[in-house]
């Protein structure tokens, strides 16, 4: 028999003696029942080919299913912010939208707010303690990321902020740290970054 093409058919060759058919019956119920079919050939006085293909179905390996119970096992390995409550304050819709679904796939309780003042108003009402870390932007209407942070931080010291603008200039990072943030994302948001910098900052806090 000739080697697989690039489409997993095997083709068979010609036999030079003849039988009762038997094999080929059996074979042709083998290859259907694997999703397969069979064809023949025949040519008097020539001889006869017979061809078969079979779609090609990947298996699992073992190291591959022990790889996948273990991430089955590890909720933390798909949802890394799980128990984490995050305040948001960003005005724009589409942002809000793309941060509360990403951070929620990733575990978090997110609480949405479109303004700095609105922000401040949420830690005044539920207090110091009820969430993890301040996820802020800078430019928004009513009250900016600034004003909001050091309002914020004068309600709950220990609360950690970040900052997220489209501007990443030195100038308005340092505006960030002189406001009390205590960290820095740039737009559009990259949402392993932005994970890793909550998990960084909240380990930090619960660390103190």
């Amino acid at each position: 028999r000739q080697p697989p093409d690039r489409l997993g058919q095997v083709t068979g060759v010609e036999f030079a003696y003849g039988g009762t058919g038997l094999g080929l019956a059996i074979s042709k119920r083998i290859t259907e029942l694997l999703g397969g079919e069979i064809r023949v050939q025949s040519q008097l006085g020539v001889g006869s080919t017979f061809e078969f293909s079979l779609p090609y179905i990947r298996v699992e390996t073992r190291a591959e299913a022990a790889s996948a119970t273990e991430v089955a096992a590890s909720p933390a390995a798909h949802r890394p912010l799980a128990g984490i409550s995050i305040l948001v304050a960003e005005d724009e819709p589409i942002n809000q939208m793309l941060l509360e679904e990403n951070l929620g796939e990733d575990g978090a309780r997110v609480v949405m707010t479109g303004n700095g003042r609105e922000a401040v108003e949420r830690v005044l009402r539920d207090g110091p303690g009820a969430y993890d870390i301040v996820l802020m932007d800078i430019q928004m209407p009513e009250m900016n990321g600034f004003e909001a942070t050091r309002q914020i931080l004068a309600l709950a010291p220990d609360l950690p902020i970040l900052g997220q603008t489209a501007h990443a200039f030195a100038p308005e990072l340092e505006s960030c740290f002189a406001a009390g943030m205590v960290g820095h994302i740039a737009k559009p948001l990259d949402p392993n970054a932005l994970v890793a910098l909550v998990l960084r900052h909240v380990k930090t806090r619960d660390a103190h």
